[in-house]
């Protein structure tokens, strides 16, 4: 009897250490699944999302996107300064032959790549397209929840008459911005494509007026088009992906060792000018 007893205790033990192990297996299941699942707001808004990538940043970029939860990302391959001259821009009638000595072959294979990207996405059926660059501080967010909660009110506050956005402007003339909301301003003239946004009309006209480069690369290109009121820009009040210069410095030997600065010194540059 009281070997049966025992026997009836312990097949109850083996049931609760049984029934527990799976309930806390489907438990830890879901929270997994919660976590692999977990859209990032940037996939939900934008048709197509693509990175701007040289060979030796492409592993970092892509642990980046995935710290983040980015998931529907192409990356584009950019065309590297080691395989162009200057010749080869002026052959392909990218460049004009009086160009100005500005414009090393890393910034004309910078825009090159981009203005690839921007065709690309003229000739899809995408009818908003985000870029980024591939030396973005990965440190700026912890998770894909992290992410979402910082970066939703921005896009839910985005214009909605935007064609154009810059997530991280660099030396616009601050001074003449014009606040729109919480989040956004009508910027001068911003530069830098850490990450920038477009719709079709925007891209329309940057790929007709800056598909020949002379004196300006391409960031002020189409900075002077927004200055010029060619299409609808708005830019987030704070620098929402910074470049982790730090770690990658500049392919275009830029001179900032930092992540560029927000607002241009406008009285230094109006000495200048």
């Amino acid at each position: 009897m009281l070997s049966n007893e025992f026997t009836g205790v312990a097949i109850c033990i083996l049931i609760l250490v049984f029934v527990s192990y799976f309930v806390v297996k489907i438990s830890n299941n879901r929270i997994e699944s919660f976590s692999l699942n977990e859209h990032n707001v940037l996939d939900n808004y934008f048709d197509m999302i693509v990175c701007i990538c040289i060979p030796e940043r492409k592993k970092s970029i892509i642990e980046t996107f995935r710290k983040w939860g980015i998931k529907n990302v192409h990356f584009f391959d950019a065309f590297l300064k080691k395989d162009y001259s200057h010749e080869d821009f002026i052959k392909m009638g990218f460049l004009d032959k009086d160009y100005s000595s500005y414009l090393n072959v890393g910034r004309l294979c910078c825009h090159y790549s981009a203005m690839s990207v921007y065709k690309a996405f003229l000739n899809s059926n995408s009818k908003s397209l985000l870029v980024f660059e591939d030396d973005l501080r990965n440190d700026t967010y912890k998770n894909v929840s992290d992410f979402n909660r910082k970066i939703t009110p921005i896009i839910q506050n985005i214009p909605k008459d935007w064609e154009y956005l810059n997530f991280s402007k660099c030396y616009d003339f601050c001074s003449k911005e014009e606040s729109i909301n919480e989040y956004w301003s009508i910027p001068n003239r911003p530069l830098c494509r850490t990450a920038i946004a477009m719709r079709r009309n925007a891209a329309e006209k940057i790929v007709q007026n800056t598909s020949k480069m002379k004196e300006l690369p391409g960031d002020k290109m189409i900075g002077s088009l927004i200055q010029n009121k060619m299409f609808k820009a708005y830019s987030t009040k704070d620098i929402t992906f910074f470049q982790h210069r730090e770690v990658f410095g500049s392919n275009l030997e830029n001179l900032a060792k930092t992540n560029p600065q927000k607002c241009a010194n406008e009285n230094i540059l109006m000495k200048v000018l």
